[in-house]
């Protein structure tokens, strides 16, 4: 999957067992890299996130990207590592 530098992250909204609001973090990084939480991308309330254009990412880069959410009562849920790489 080939990405702008300033994406647009979505996914599907998380449900709580204890219906407890859920937020989300989104973790990024360079494919071998560990993954780290973007800046401005926790305690996110809705189920996507722009890149803005001063975080643009690297050209002809790949990258790797998992979301996690959590309740704020210590239940989290990570997602799947989405790999893609960004245009030149």
């Amino acid at each position: 999957m080939v990405l702008t530098l300033t994406p647009t992250f979505n996914w599907e909204t998380s449900t709580d067992p204890d219906d407890d609001a859920v937020t989300y973090d989104v973790y990024l990084s360079i494919i071998d890299e560990p993954l780290e939480l973007f800046p401005n991308a926790s305690d996110l309330t809705n189920t996507s996130y722009q890149v803005a254009d001063q975080q643009a990412l690297h050209p002809s880069t790949v990258y790797r990207v998992q979301i996690k959410a959590k309740d704020g009562k210590g239940g989290e849920t990570l997602s799947n590592i989405l790999q893609f790489e960004t245009t030149n």
